[in-house]
């Protein structure tokens, strides 16, 4: 079995270890930069119970989109997930209303994780997301004025995130017993 500790953060050309991505931010990164394969989520309960709702997390498709705003680039991110939910531990979902307070939840955390990862990366001035890569193809000029700084242009950079969310399968079936006919 293979286990994730997080992830180095190296600073080229001199190849020198700067900082690191914990393991529980690394799934986030992945997300944020299109190479999450699929995986399990543990989700918090409410009310601070000692136990985890489970979700499994089929498909996640991000766009990282830098917004020019005059001088300054806001980052935008706009991800897609879809799953499904494996284990509910602590919350009941037998209500329209109880499925979209679960979702709502759900995307809520993802948010804030993608969110708190960003901080991360900006915190520790490294651009793992290639959003300078982006800058210098469309916004040659100010790729010009910022290179040179452009980790505290990054470290600076306002982030909106948004989490739109498909739970394709609750984990529950709901079936006419066979013994009732059609």
């Amino acid at each position: 079995m293979i286990t994730v500790a997080g992830l180095a953060i190296l600073k080229f050309p001199d190849g020198k270890m700067t900082g690191r991505i914990s393991a529980a931010q690394t799934p986030f990164l992945l997300m944020i930069n299109n190479q999450f394969n699929g995986g399990s989520l543990e989700v918090p309960c409410p009310a601070g119970k000692p136990c985890y709702d489970s979700v499994r997390l089929l498909k996640v498709r991000s766009k990282v989109n830098p917004i020019l705003q005059g001088e300054s680039v806001q980052l935008d991110i706009q991800t897609d997930v879809e799953g499904g939910i494996a284990e509910l531990a602590c919350s009941e979902i037998v209500s329209d209303e109880d499925f979209k307070a679960f979702s709502q939840r759900l995307s809520e955390i993802i948010e804030t994780r993608i969110r708190e990862t960003v901080r991360h990366l900006q915190q520790e001035r490294a651009d793992l997301i290639g959003i300078g890569n982006k800058l210098s193809r469309t916004s040659l000029k100010l790729w010009a004025d910022w290179q040179q700084s452009w980790s505290d242009q990054f470290a600076a950079m306002d982030v909106q995130v948004q989490v739109h969310l498909k739970i394709t399968n609750t984990g529950m079936q709901v079936s006419v017993p066979f013994s009732q006919g059609k």
